[in-house]
């Protein structure tokens, strides 16, 4: 983006075309800002209006934990990219693997993960609105601290970013995205920053610390950024198509207005007045009981003698004294009942309906009641994934669809910009028909292992292979690494094995070296000791076979050769052994 001569004309017919679009969908952002007031538990102030002084506000947060939990229920796990094309030469791991660094990178620049105001995008205004701008054109833009943009360049060459569908105008046609239109407060600062030389000379040197409307536009061809009447940029933005994707979740387009097309969480609570009709019983229940029962009300009989005598209460002592006469009484009044049974009734009702046109609880994790039977647990929990079914599906497409536009600018006049962020993607070699898939679980705490089941369960019946059971049963993105890490462990843990077996064999082998050196000892001295005592003669009676290593291990096999062995010795050793056999000297006698 360069800076140009504004053409006033066509600058005004992009404000007229930007008014038109915000007077379409004046009603749509009427309901925006009701579904914000229930998420941000603010009640509207004409129904405060019409309540009487002295009365305990009490505004319901259950709608606001619908939102938060359906939205949890998607966080735990990041978007899945899937890569598909009919060329077969291109490595679509490598293309995943940079969507999946870009979209992370954007997230740790924003200091908070995309997909998560993404996805309560999703839940709360039932649309979601994406912009994509070029790392190269705010380096181009930046006249300070250029440095620290290049420096996030080299993280992601597009920065994403969540916009809030309330400040948004889009237009669409049969083949999509043709306008889109935004208002949105910002500070001085700001414009500074992010527009650096384009703006003004009457905008830089406003100071103020108060906010201005950003207006922005895009059409097909054109850019256009002003500031309360201050123009600031217009020109063609050169993109193959808009940068910004909005992407509509829950509702239909069989109707025609805005506001009819887009129905998200809390549509029907909003629309019916559950909501509202939950803070009134709520407020006139903790009213009642605030003022009639933790300010409990007193009866005071006096006596016949005196019937017009007045309380007298001192309180210099703690707790207050009151002194009575006879047959004067002074009694609380009973709080039992303050609240009519049929009240109770109409509350519970409003909660009751609450939950059914919202997430059942049980899909959270809450406890059922005693009668509930355990296939009736089983559809409440699953049931509780229906309304997540619209944000789930949507919200993974709406991602994809940044995907594909990022894809798409880099394939334009990206080579810098990618090469810059450390990318090894050549623009040239992006095919055309590049296909992107984006997957978002609800992930419940019983998923994890019943996946795992359904994993083992294809892999050992043979129903599906190991690719296929990665990507669509446990969402692994990048299959290829996977399967170089399966590979890797499985190498590491077959060396580990043939050592262990090695270094034992070895164990053995010196543990036999050992006992063969120790019976060969033996008999060695064994041997010397016969010689000793004998002076080489063989004992009468006795064979001239000198024992083997294996007969001194083994008496039986000494016996099997005429060789008479006590203890495990051979005779010509039994005198060297206190009652070891012919050499035992007699007790209490002398040798012969």
């Amino acid at each position: 983006m360069s800076e140009i001569q504004i053409d006033t004309e066509q600058m005004r017919k992009l404000k007229e075309h930007a008014a038109d679009l915000k007077s379409i969908y004046s009603n749509l952002h009427k309901d925006f800002t009701e579904y914000e007031n229930i998420f941000n538990l603010k009640w509207g102030e004409t129904e405060k209006k019409q309540l009487r002084d002295g009365t305990v506000i009490t505004i319901s947060p259950d709608a606001r934990n619908k939102v938060l939990n359906a939205t949890r229920l998607m966080l735990p796990t990041d978007p899945q990219f899937s890569v598909t094309t009919t060329n077969e030469n291109v490595d679509t791991d490598k293309i995943e693997k940079d969507l999946t660094r870009w979209w992370t990178n954007s997230g740790k620049i924003k200091k908070r993960p995309i997909h998560f105001d993404a996805l309560l995008s999703a839940v709360l205004y039932g649309r979601i609105d994406n912009a994509i701008t070029p790392m190269a054109d705010l380096i181009k833009r930046t006249t300070k601290h250029k440095e620290r943009i290049e420096r996030l360049a080299r993280m992601t060459p597009y920065l994403v970013e969540n916009w809030n569908p309330h400040s948004g105008y889009p237009e669409f046609d049969i083949a999509g995205l043709t306008a889109y239109y935004r208002e949105t407060k910002v500070s001085h600062s700001y414009l500074l920053n992010t527009f650096g030389d384009l703006l003004p000379n009457e905008l830089k040197q406003k100071h103020g610390i108060g906010q201005l409307t950003l207006s922005t536009f895009y059409d097909l061809d054109y850019a256009a950024y002003w500031v309360e009447g201050h123009d600031i940029w217009m020109g063609p933005h050169g993109f193959p198509e808009i940068p910004i994707s909005s992407t509509q979740v829950d509702g239909s387009g069989l109707f025609d207005k805005p506001e009819d097309q887009t129905q998200p969480l809390l549509y029907s609570i909003y629309k019916s007045g559950i909501w509202k009709a939950q803070n009134l019983s709520m407020t006139i229940l903790y009213t009642t009981i605030f003022g009639m029962g933790a300010s409990a009300m007193f009866i005071h009989t006096s006596s016949a003698e005196n019937p017009d005598k007045k309380l007298e209460l001192n309180f210099d002592v703690p707790g207050g004294v009151v002194e009575l006469s006879a047959n004067e009484k002074l009694e609380p009044m009973g709080n039992k009942g303050l609240i009519d049974p049929a009240f109770m009734e109409g509350m519970n009702l409003a909660s009751q309906k609450l939950e059914e046109n919202t997430i059942h609880a049980q899909a959270f994790g809450a406890p059922m009641n005693r009668q509930t039977t355990f296939s009736e647990f089983s559809l409440l929990n699953q049931s509780g994934r229906l309304p997540l079914i619209g944000p789930q599906r949507m919200g993974g497409a709406a991602i994809a669809e940044v995907a594909r536009l990022m894809l798409m600018m880099a394939k334009k006049d990206g080579a810098e910009a990618l090469a810059l962020a450390g990318s090894e993607l050549i623009p040239e070699e992006i095919p055309d028909d590049l296909d992107v898939e984006v997957k978002l679980d609800v992930s419940l705490p019983q998923d994890r292992l019943q996946l795992a089941n359904i994993a083992v369960m294809l892999k050992n019946t043979g129903l599906a292979d190991d690719e296929w059971i990665q990507e669509n049963i446990l969402n692994i993105q990048n299959t290829e690494e996977m399967r170089k890490k399966v590979w890797t462990q499985q190498a590491e843990q077959a060396m580990v094995a043939a050592y262990i077996q090695t270094e034992m064999q070895r164990q053995a082998q010196e543990q036999a070296a050992e006992q063969k050196a120790a019976q060969e000892k033996a008999l060695a001295e064994a041997q010397a000791a016969a010689q000793a005592q004998g002076q080489g003669q063989t004992p009468p009676g006795q064979s001239g076979l000198m024992p083997t290593p294996d007969m001194l291990a083994n008496p039986q096999m000494a016996a099997g050769q005429g060789q008479r062995i006590q203890g495990g010795l051979p005779p010509q050793m039994a005198g060297m052994i206190p009652g070891g056999g012919q050499g035992q000297t007699p007790q209490g006698g002398t040798n012969g």
